[in-house]
């Protein structure tokens, strides 16, 4: 029994530092999962994002390069009015004079695989993967948008897709088949986040 005014001997001390120390790793790798915990929703949030940002990006673009910029009254291969706009092109991929996102004129141009090797100096992951921040270079703070957008890729393929031979009930799930009429094309996005993970989108643009 301990007596009055004695304070705790050597044992003692240490026997408490290490409880302390045992409660202490606890709690860090409770807060280091909670903090993976956090960060998922985050990584995947910024995947939306870069989606969103190219999918707006190949909406507002021509469906084809002979069709009126933006869509409209002009579509390819067709004649309106006695006015014949030149017909759809059966090639899919970026010209040489199209080097940045910024002067992409039509879908297609979008597709990784012409990107990669076509810009020089780009580097892209294997499997066709271009580097997020190619798709935002015409922001003015791209600097800070490149640490942000850092370890993430994106892969773009364009197929043709006939209206009619559309099936599937979501965004992943659309599928085409037929010959193409050029009434619409498929745009797949797979997202590589700096997670490791992709996530795979896709989106219909019509002809119109």
């Amino acid at each position: 029994m301990r007596q009055a005014g004695k304070g705790f001997t050597l044992i003692e001390l240490i026997v408490g530092m290490v409880l302390l120390g045992v409660a202490c790793a606890g709690c860090l790798s409770l807060l280091i999962s909670q903090r993976e915990a956090y960060r998922d929703p985050l990584v995947q949030q910024m995947s939306v994002q870069i989606f969103n940002k190219i999918r707006d990006e190949i909406t507002i673009r021509s469906f084809d390069e002979n069709s009126e910029p933006g869509g409209g009254f002009y579509r390819c291969g067709e004649t309106v009015n006695g006015i014949t706009v030149g017909a759809c092109k059966s090639s899919y991929g970026t010209d040489s004079s199209e080097t940045t996102a910024g002067n992409f004129n039509d879908v297609d141009d979008f597709i990784t695989s012409k990107i990669c090797s076509m810009t020089e100096g780009l580097q892209c992951r294997d499997g066709d993967y271009a580097p997020a921040s190619f798709f935002f270079e015409t922001f003015s703070y791209e600097s800070e948008l490149n640490e942000v957008l850092n370890d993430y890729y994106v892969r773009i393929n364009v197929t043709p897709c006939p209206l009619g031979s559309l099936s599937g009930t979501s965004y992943v799930e659309l599928k085409c088949s037929g010959s193409d009429d050029h009434s619409a094309k498929k745009i797949d996005i797979s997202i590589f986040q700096r997670d490791g993970n992709t996530v795979d989108y896709s989106f219909i643009k019509a002809n119109i």
